[in-house]
């Protein structure tokens, strides 16, 4: 996606510091255990780990993958749209874990 690159080059933001984490889906009967949040955090801690500092959010499967990562919090709007016109996003890997644990 050269809009992408051009985004994060401009921002000083190396590819090679961005990983893309896969969605996360947690079956309706399991709601409100904070399931989703403990593998998002364990998926962060992970990259973080890995060397990587930011998760790019986008290629959402649905509506309800898109208002999970907006309600994490902490998003840097790229100002450019997915193939399903869901806007992408990154996130530092730090603030998602702090978002979701404090």
């Amino acid at each position: 996606m050269p809009r992408l690159a051009d985004f994060l080059t401009a921002e000083g933001i190396s590819n090679s510091d961005c990983l893309t984490a896969a969605a996360v889906f947690v079956d309706s009967n399991y709601s409100g255990q904070n399931i989703a949040d403990r593998l998002t955090v364990a998926k962060s801690e992970q990259g973080i780990t890995q060397g990587y500092t930011y998760a790019m959010a986008w290629g959402y499967e649905g509506q309800a993958i898109f208002d999970y990562n907006k309600r994490i919090g902490s998003l840097i709007d790229t100002g450019i749209d997915d193939d399903h016109g869901f806007r992408i996003y990154l996130r530092t890997l730090q603030n998602t874990i702090n978002n979701l644990t404090d």
